[in-house]
């Protein structure tokens, strides 16, 4: 049964599955966020997304020096984080589950 459940989560299908619960759950806490009065849930959710969609938006965005003012630095950033959480609410669920099929891949694979 074990066996199983590991070779459905590593197949397309259980990736698929994982990205779109993840998906709901990002979405869900976003809005729970927004309509409690907690915002610790808001806000661990946000920073969870910025980070995935800063890194992603890394990957993207050319590698070279720019010259800016102070001010021209402090727009830069805040719009980069901006889009970070963004994106990020879409590229998290997709690099949360990659991240668990590729752990349960290793394990499966350690214990063969």
């Amino acid at each position: 049964m074990k066996n199983q459940i590991k070779q459905f989560l590593v197949s397309s299908f259980g990736k698929l599955t994982m990205i779109v619960l993840f998906a709901a759950i990002v979405v869900s806490l976003i809005l729970v966020g927004l309509h409690s009065d907690s915002m610790a849930v808001l806000a661990i959710t946000l920073l969870a997304c910025a980070i995935f969609g800063w890194k992603a938006l890394n990957k993207i965005t050319p590698e070279m020096f720019l010259f800016m003012s102070l001010g021209g630095w402090a727009i830069y950033f805040l719009i980069k984080a901006l889009l970070s959480i963004f994106i990020g609410a879409f590229v998290a669920p997709f690099q949360i589950s990659k991240m668990i099929t590729n752990a349960i891949a290793d394990s499966a694979s350690k214990s063969e």
